[in-house]
């Protein structure tokens, strides 16, 4: 908002110091808003829109007083009024953009739950898996102490092992979705 304000502030300065006064054009009314601003003159149609807006207003007397300077007050004034009109103005809402990007999220999101879905899977398929390993290991250390021994630093090895990998699974999936 104030990128605009700046730039119009420095467009109205720019050019009526270029110049020298207001752009009212001595005429004689020829069918325009102002008796002395012709509708041929080329800074014609930007003064009745500014006046359009009520950034500028007609001279009691009907003219655009074309031979005056742009005093420092006056020139406030017309900023002033742009300000307050640009201020008014409230930002279009894009609809349809908004709603490709909410679509959008529909889908990653459905997506991403069916992949939770699977990891959840996944998950009970390796309890089940452990429960049946330490079912195993059980009836191992039953059999003989020293042959357990050995099977069971190897099994628990292989269980550290299982349980990183889905870990870090799980981890890069976590990345993969929401990172």
């Amino acid at each position: 908002m104030r990128a605009k304000i700046f730039i119009l502030a420095v467009l109205v300065a720019a050019v009526w110091g270029m110049i020298g006064f207001t752009p009212g054009i001595a005429g004689g009314g020829g069918g325009g808003v102002f008796q002395d601003l012709l509708p041929s003159h080329p800074a014609y149609k930007y003064v009745v829109y500014l006046l359009d807006k009520g950034i500028i207003t007609v001279d009691p007397s009907g003219t655009f007083r074309a031979d005056e300077s742009l005093t420092r007050g006056t020139g406030a004034i017309w900023i002033a009024k742009a300000v307050q009109y640009l201020e008014g103005q409230k930002p279009a809402v894009d609809v349809q953009g908004l709603t490709q990007k909410i679509s959008s999220l529909e889908g990653r999101v459905r997506q991403v739950e069916q992949d939770i879905v699977q990891v959840v899977r996944e998950v009970q398929t390796l309890k089940s898996s452990v429960s049946s390993l330490s079912t195993r290991v059980s009836k191992l250390e039953q059999q003989g102490p020293a042959q357990v021994q050995g099977l069971a630093g190897k099994m628990q090895l292989a269980l550290i092992v299982g349980i990183t990998g889905v870990v870090l699974s799980l981890a890069a999936l976590a990345l993969y979705f929401f990172g």
